[in-house]
């Protein structure tokens, strides 16, 4: 019994040896590090909706990105912290004003890549039913989670944006609406 259990203890022993100096630790992926939103104006057009867009600099920064295609000539874009975003949001008055947001963590944030569809896409080849406010808001968002998480999100053709923002970003898991008035 006395060697089996010393048999035992050392097959489960650990060998731990120290790291070489050119050895890169991983980056962790316990925690998400990156966060967007869609604001959500529903009144206009016709009261299908409006859809705004943001994105997280990053965890630490504090900082967002953020705007909205308003129309096939009219595109804005903002740089701020979350409090300054919110208000200029809940100030602006495309679309009849915004009303609400909604948000989710993902786990990888690249505003670089988001930047590069902004600069690419915001108020420029605008089509109401296949290349509008939430389809240029999806592109961007996506472009921004290099991790894929948001590759299942549909999108947004033929898609309303009060249905796609409330119903679609539901079954997403998104987090629930913040009223912002």
């Amino acid at each position: 019994m006395k060697y089996a259990v010393a048999a035992l203890a050392a097959a489960s022993a650990t060998v731990l040896t120290a790291p070489t100096a050119s050895a890169q630790p991983a980056k962790p992926r316990s925690h998400l590090d990156g966060r967007v939103c869609l604001f959500d104006a529903p009144k206009a057009p016709v009261h299908l909706g409006h859809i705004g867009w943001a994105y997280r600099w990053s965890q630490d920064h504090g900082q967002w990105d953020y705007g909205a295609t308003v129309d096939p000539h009219h595109g804005w874009r903002k740089h701020g912290s979350f409090q300054q975003m919110v208000k200029d949001f809940r100030n602006s008055h495309d679309a009849e004003g915004y009303f609400s947001y909604r948000c989710k963590d993902t786990l990888a944030a690249d505003q670089r890549d988001a930047n590069g569809v902004v600069n690419r896409i915001n108020g420029k080849d605008y089509n109401l039913m296949v290349n509008n406010c939430l389809t240029k808001s999806i592109q961007i968002i996506k472009a921004y989670d290099e991790s894929g998480g948001l590759n299942g999100l549909p999108d947004g053709h033929w898609t309303a944006p009060n249905f796609y923002y409330t119903e679609t970003l539901d079954r997403a898991g998104w987090e629930r609406l913040v009223h912002l008035h």
